[in-house]
Order: structure tokens, then sequence, then C-alpha cells
């Protein structure tokens, strides 16, 4: 059986296997809160484009209750948070690309033709991998004698028809600077066309920018939690260092997690009248929880 380091005092492990059951209890609220609201949204029609967004609020149910069931081996074992710590890697950098997207969205554009640019830029980003892992895996198999080179062609045809408005007319990724060409200029002053990904740190400054500083906890975490993502000489004293900001960092994700959630859904016209006060009624255990631990 699996049992916690002795690095924890009797009293620091009380308290973390009390966080751990609230954390538990949030997170089955929260996902509870997730399917309600995204089932409310089959058959009804979104505006232009907002609708990808929900794909967002999907990602934040899946990893939630991912956590969820991971809580009681968490509780047995607290090192288990290389694992929770990466779905909270993932849940952070999900936040950072909501709230990039959403200073895009202007409302006094019919045609969210920033919104609309945006998206294609983050989509571009993945068709870029996209080509470089298929010749990457098709060099592999033909090394390996799985396939033959002229096999290549036919997954090219495959790669152009995932997505051409995308493309060029020779079948190259379109730049940035043209996809944005018809984002407002008042959206995209002060953006920097090169690179074909857009890191988090340039989400972080592009919405700090645009008034969204308070929310500089999510880049904050973010980098902490991508400590967990790589090995490093450092990373058996990081797996074993005591978990209390580990669980206090959790609330406070789950937190403005919810806040982001907030803003996404009200773009998108929730057919929930309530799903703030619901939000908010989380957000207030959140709070009572963790709320002495500042």
């Amino acid at each position: 059986m699996l049992r916690m380091t002795e690095l924890l005092s009797k009293e620091d492990k009380v308290q973390f296997l009390k966080d751990v059951f609230n954390l538990k209890h949030i997170l089955n609220d929260i996902v509870s809160f997730y399917k309600k609201n995204l089932i409310l949204f089959n058959g009804v029609h979104t505006i232009n484009y907002t609708v990808y967004l929900l794909d967002i609020i999907s990602r934040f149910r899946y990893n939630c209750e991912s956590l969820e069931n991971l809580m009681d081996a968490f509780s047995r074992d607290y090192r288990l948070k290389i694992s929770v710590n990466l779905l909270l890697r993932s849940i952070a950098a999900d936040q950072l690309t909501g709230l990039y997207l959403l200073t895009f969205y202007d409302e006094k554009d019919n045609t969210l033709n920033g919104l609309k640019n945006e998206l294609k830029v983050i989509s571009a980003e993945y068709l870029h991998f996209i080509k470089k892992t298929l010749r990457t895996d098709h060099d592999l198999l033909v090394e390996l004698g799985f396939d033959k080179h002229e096999n290549f062609e036919r997954k090219k045809e495959w790669f152009t028809g995932l997505d051409p408005e995308l493309l060029d007319s020779n079948g190259e990724i379109l730049k940035n600077k043209k996809l944005r060409e018809s984002t407002p200029v008042h959206l995209k002053s002060g953006m920097k066309n090169k690179g074909l990904f857009l890191t988090e740190n340039q989400k972080y400054k592009h919405i700090k920018e645009r008034g969204f500083s308070d929310y500089g906890f999510i880049y904050v975490a973010f980098n902490y939690y991508s400590q967990y993502q790589h090995f490093n000489l450092m990373s058996r004293k990081l797996i074993e260092n005591n978990p209390k900001q580990d669980t206090f960092y959790m609330a406070l994700m789950l937190e403005h997690m919810l806040r982001t959630s907030d803003m996404l859904l009200q773009l998108l016209k929730a057919p929930n009248p309530d799903f703030r006060n619901e939000i908010n009624e989380i957000r207030q255990r959140i709070n009572t929880c963790f709320a002495f631990k500042t």
C-alpha cells in the first residue's frame, strides 16, 4: 500500500487530509455544474465562432473529473501531486487561452473577425505540429520497414484536407500576419506576428495589456506546475515538499477557473439564467475552506 513520506508532521498530515477531503467535494460540485450547463447548450444556436469556446469549458470539465477521481489516491500519498499538478497545468493553460481569446471579442464587430482570426492562428499552430509529426512519423515507419516513401504523398493529401482555409495555394500554412489581416486594428495593436507558436508568456503579456492583470496568478501557477512536467535534479525535492502549497494553489486555481468560466458563459449567453449564482456558491465554498491559509 502507498504511504506518505515521513516528511509531514502529524499536524500537517491532518491538515492535508482535510484539504483533500474539501477539494474532492468541491470538485464534485464543479463537475456537476459543468455537466448541467454544458448539456443545456445542446440544440442552442450560439454566436458565430463563439461555440468553440465551449470546448474550453468542456476541457475544464474533463480535467476536473480526472482530478476528482485522483483525490482518494492523493490523500493516501501526496507525492501523487505530480499527476494532480500536471492536470492543473492543463487547466491553467486553457484558462490563459480562454482569457487570451476573450481579448479579441468585440461586440461592436458583428463579424467577430478578431475572435475568428485568432482561433485560426491557434489552429494553424496545431497544423504546424501535425505537419512536423507526419514527416517524423513517416520517416520512422519507413526506416522500420512498416511503410514506403511513396505513401507520403497520400498523407500530404490527408493533411491538406484538414483545414484548407489555413493553407495558401501552394499548400503551405498561412502566416499569422495573413490570418490576422481582417482583425480590427485596435484588437491587434502591439502584437508580433513572428514565430509559429504562441507561448503562455505571450498570451499572458497580451492579457495583462488588455486589462486582465488580476488574473496573474494563473500564469504564476502555470509556471509552477510546469516544473512537474520535466525531470531535473530537484524533482524529488519538489515532489516530496510539504503539499500545503499544492492544495492551496489547487483551490485558487479552481476558483480562477470558475471566474474564467463565468466570463466565457456570459459571452456564450448560457441558457441557464442562474449559472452565475451557481458559480458564486462554489467560489464561496472554496473561500470558506481555504481563505484562512493566506
